[in-house]
């Protein structure tokens, strides 16, 4: 069966290799270091660029921000969350990003001292920031869903996964 494109036409056939999901997912999110998460009130919607380490293979990114923050005050009063991380370019053959949806937890204790760990190994040079900041909290961010979109692969590819199954659309192989 020849793969289709989204209009419905044959796509070229490629020699590509078989799309992993959870990959092309753990390889994005490895490369990059600054997500843009997205909280929701009465208020309205609201976004914060963080700074990030992913832990257990990037089923969880975990964050360092102030509580007292808007998005703080908002994931406190409903966990649920949206997050994007990309590779930003102008070749448009090269885009590529996941857009994520999943909860948000205040870490303590142990969690907490692995985030910061973590945290620390990927963006050493937060160290003295954190130091002058000892209100602030780590947080970890659980992906319950995710969207890659990777045009290195053709134009428009992308594949979702969801916790224990991944699906790649129609043509995206």
């Amino acid at each position: 069966m020849t793969p289709r494109n989204r209009a419905g036409r044959s796509a070229p056939r490629r020699a590509a290799k078989r799309v992993r999901p959870d990959g092309l997912l753990r390889e994005l999110i490895g490369e990059r270091s600054v997500l843009c998460l997205a909280s929701s009130s009465r208020r309205g919607p609201w976004c914060a660029p963080l700074f990030y380490a992913p832990i257990d293979g990037g089923a969880r990114l975990v964050f360092v921000t102030d509580p007292k923050s808007r998005h703080g005050r908002e994931l406190a009063a409903d966990p649920r969350a949206a997050a994007a991380v990309w590779f930003e370019t102008a070749d448009v053959a090269r885009v590529r990003g996941v857009q994520l949806a999943g909860r948000v937890v205040a870490l303590a204790g142990r969690d907490a001292a692995r985030a910061r760990a973590a945290f620390l190994r990927r963006h050493p040079r937060a160290a003295p920031f954190l130091a002058k900041r000892p209100h602030e909290r780590f947080f970890a961010f659980s992906v319950a869903r995710a969207k890659v979109t990777d045009n290195r692969r053709g134009f428009g590819f992308k594949v979702e996964l969801a916790p224990g199954r991944a699906r790649a659309p129609r043509g995206s192989r």
